[in-house]
C-alpha cells in the first residue's frame, strides 16, 4: 500500500464506499509482511455488526505461531496507551 494512501485512509480521505479511516500496523519476519491489523477510528453500520474496531489477519503459511495474538496485543497497545499512531 502506498504512503499516500495510508495517509487518507488515517485521515479519512478519498475513502471508497464502505471504508471508514484508520490506521495500519504491520508485522514483519524473515523481511516479509506476515500480518497487519487496522485500528478504525470510527464504525459505520456494517462494522458496528460485524467488524469491530480493530480488524487483523495473518498470511496463510505464518498462522499458528501466536502471531495473530501479537498483532492485536500490539494494537490493542496502540489504543489504550492514546499513543499517536
Amino acid at each position: 500500500m502506498r504512503l499516500k494512501t495510508l495517509d487518507d485512509r488515517f485521515n479519512g480521505r478519498n475513502l471508497s464506499k464502505g471504508l471508514v479511516p484508520d490506521s495500519m500496523l504491520y508485522a514483519l519476519l524473515d523481511r516479509k509482511i506476515v500480518s497487519r491489523s487496522s485500528i478504525r477510528h470510527e464504525l459505520n453500520d456494517h462494522l458496528k455488526k460485524t467488524g469491530g474496531y480493530i480488524g487483523y489477519a495473518v498470511a496463510t503459511s505464518y498462522r499458528k505461531r501466536g502471531i495473530a495474538t501479537e498483532i492485536l496485543k500490539q494494537s490493542l497497545m496502540v489504543v489504550f496507551t492514546k499513543v499517536n499512531y
